[in-house]
């Protein structure tokens, strides 16, 4: 299954939210911006991205939410009973019979205290991670719409192949009798061999042949299509990509057909179609 190099993904954890995107390279480039207390590990949601992509342009972003960092007033009760015990002796030694406020107590260091919340590096790789699996999932979906497309172009590609092969046997006779007239035409009026007429009609002829041209244009289709269907790689679909619009532009060289001209120009464009969608698949 194809996967495109489009998408996003978006994840929170603790206070950390995760934003990747993913856009169209040729080769594997990382961006990464992040609050600098966590800068360290950069590296290790390089290679989380590595490990699951194998090309394409990644923006990477990290925000510290402080709105969602939450805290509480607890109670000391460790150091509670010292301070009991402790007021209790002094109330002996002096002879004072009377309470003790709590605001006083209160005055007492340590019998307050404020309990943050605090957040590790892994809340940050879990919300990259789960940020990567909505990127990934993204990414295929736009994938088989994607495929779906190419899939088109080569069952058109592949009609417009058998219709210029329908051409073909024609606009050759066509081609060999008006060759034949003009060479006849040129010599009219100078005594040439017959034969070496026809022999230079002949070359002429195979020179605009184009059936080995179609022959490795419907090879190029059917590698094009197994491939789609097996494991696939952006750059071999546009290796063969390339291939396919060379044969086409090489049949719309040889030929003088009006018929066999107009189907290569649909040809071509439906490669062109096809090299927009392949520069998009990772």
């Amino acid at each position: 299954m194809i996967q495109s190099m489009t998408g996003f993904g978006s994840a929170q954890r603790g206070i950390y939210k995760v934003d990747i995107r993913s856009l169209n390279s040729k080769y594997m480039d990382i961006h990464c911006r992040l609050p600098s207390n966590i800068m360290h590990v950069e590296i290790d949601i390089r290679k989380s991205i590595r490990d699951r992509f194998h090309r394409g342009k990644f923006d990477v972003f990290v925000y510290e939410m402080k709105e969602n960092m939450s805290s509480s007033m607890r109670l000391n009760e460790v150091i509670l009973p010292t301070i009991q015990s402790s007021i209790n002796t002094l109330k002996e030694r002096i002879g004072y019979s009377g309470e003790i406020s709590i605001d006083t107590i209160l005055h007492f260091k340590d019998v307050l205290f404020v309990d943050e919340q605090y957040f590790s590096d892994d809340d940050v790789l879990m919300a990259v991670q789960e940020a990567l699996e909505k990127l990934w999932h993204m990414r295929f979906v736009e994938g088989k719409s994607i495929m779906d497309n190419l899939l088109h172009s080569l069952e058109m590609m592949s009609r417009l192949i058998d219709m210029i092969i329908s051409h073909t046997h024609t606009a050759s006779q066509i081609y060999k009798e008006r060759l034949t007239s003009k060479i006849r035409e040129l010599f009219s009026e100078v005594q040439a061999d017959e034969n070496r007429l026809y022999q230079e009609a002949i070359i002429m002829a195979v020179k605009s042949d184009i059936s080995e041209e179609l022959s490795r244009l419907k090879s190029h289709i059917e590698q094009f299509d197994k491939a789609l269907k097996g494991e696939v790689t952006g750059k071999k679909l546009e290796f063969l990509t390339q291939e396919m619009l060379r044969e086409a532009n090489t049949i719309s060289q040889k030929s003088d057909d009006i018929n066999i001209i107009k189907h290569t120009i649909e040809l071509k464009t439906e490669i062109d179609r096809i090299k927009e969608q392949v520069h998009n698949i990772q």
